[in-house]
């Protein structure tokens, strides 16, 4: 069994992105897809300022497929310690 990196993906997309949600997930229009994310995968989320801001554990963006709306300051800058 694949072990899972511990790291966190920081990614920024418009808040009209959000489409939909269930009880256990929220559906946001990236690119041109729907992507569900479970509930319970959300780290942190915020929307201010017509922008919303997740946080999410490096392999369900990967298995997503969303790695584009990572912020890449924040990739270079490394997360914290």
């Amino acid at each position: 069994m694949a072990r899972h990196s511990d790291r966190n993906f920081y990614l920024k997309f418009p808040a009209d992105a959000f489409q939909r949600e269930t009880k256990k997930a929220k559906c946001f229009r990236l690119g041109n897809s729907d992507v569900w994310i479970p509930k319970s995968q959300i780290v942190y989320e915020d929307t201010q300022d017509g922008e919303t801001s997740i946080t999410l554990p490096e392999w369900i963006v990967i298995e997503k497929g969303i790695e584009s709306f990572a912020d890449q300051d924040w990739l270079d800058a490394g997360e914290p310690e």
